[in-house]
């Protein structure tokens, strides 16, 4: 595990008003870094890609945490009958530059308790890196965005919870926690419970997750952001919740969103951060319209940057 310090001629080493105690935790559901590492699909996996490499090179003490997806790709064949053909190509941890941890941890999915490794890759150049921290189940992390429902929930307690316990387990105590999109909002959850456990009163843990928890919303329509059942989530997440404090009633009332059915990850996200941004000027403008009933007679506190990759 590498940081830039504030030895590296570095524009965080430069800066003069920078928080000497700030580390960040960015979390996401992909990453693109490499072709050899494809755990990303799209824009959402690119700019974070792009993300840990751009606070590499301005010295910002960030960490990132994902999945390692072991599944990969598949090359595209054409047989004789011209039907298409898949060959997936499983990605070899070592091979794409990644170095096991010795450390493992314990995540509850369904009922269930899965022992998850932790992988790391070191994204940047020379003494100005930041360790990127993937989390693998042989059969949770198969593919980014397969399976169905339960095995999405899964995916997602393992990297918002699991992430959470990685961190804590490598002895990494990160001040801010920076939620890429919807998929790891769990860790807001998770981050209670340990809270509670320690001694601290829920009310008091909900203000400090808040205070601490920054979101990127990327999605400028509700069908694309994630929803499950009530049933599912209480079936998954209710027995963390319960550990945290939180009735099923409290817990369900944090990702419900007006009428509409389901449990949502956004607004569960929004809910429980401190700061919040669309990725353009626009597109911050339609997220205060499209989430403004969570503040009802408030400003809605949805701000927006540019993304530039």
């Amino acid at each position: 595990m590498s940081y830039a310090t504030e030895e590296a001629v570095s524009w965080w080493g430069r800066a003069g008003d920078r928080d000497d105690g700030l580390r960040v935790a960015y979390f996401s559901m992909e990453f693109g870094l490499h072709e050899r590492l494809p755990i990303y699909s799209g824009g959402l996996g690119v700019l974070a890609g792009d993300h840990l490499k751009a606070a590499a090179e301005l010295g910002i003490p960030l960490v990132g945490v994902g999945l390692l997806y072991r599944g990969g790709y598949f090359r595209q064949g054409i047989d004789a009958a011209g039907r298409q053909t898949e060959d997936y190509q499983p990605v070899d941890p070592e091979r794409a530059g990644l170095v096991r941890e010795p450390v493992s941890v314990e995540v509850d999915v369904g009922g269930t308790t899965i022992e998850a490794a932790v992988w790391r890759k070191d994204v940047g150049t020379g003494s100005q890196t930041v360790p990127l921290y993937l989390l693998e189940v042989d059969w949770l992390t198969d593919a980014l965005y397969g399976g169905d429902r339960e095995h999405r929930i899964g995916q997602e307690l393992l990297l918002g919870v699991g992430g959470v316990r990685a961190l804590a387990a490598l002895g990494i105590e990160p001040t801010v926690f920076h939620l890429n999109e919807g998929h790891s909002a769990f860790l807001q959850i998770e981050r209670v419970r340990a809270l509670v456990a320690g001694g601290m009163e829920l009310a008091e843990a909900l203000e400090h997750v808040r205070r601490s928890s920054m979101f990127t919303t990327h999605t400028p329509v509700p069908a694309g952001n994630e929803v499950f059942d009530e049933e599912l989530v209480l079936r998954y997440v209710g027995p963390l919740a319960e550990k945290a404090g939180l009735g099923s009633e409290e817990l369900l009332a944090l990702g419900r969103f007006g009428d509409e059915p389901g449990f949502g990850l956004t607004p569960l996200a929004l809910r429980l951060s401190a700061s919040a941004n669309g990725v353009s000027e626009l597109h911050g403008e339609v997220a205060r319209e499209m989430w403004a009933s969570l503040w009802p007679g408030q400003e809605t506190p949805i701000g927006h940057v540019t993304n530039g990759v």
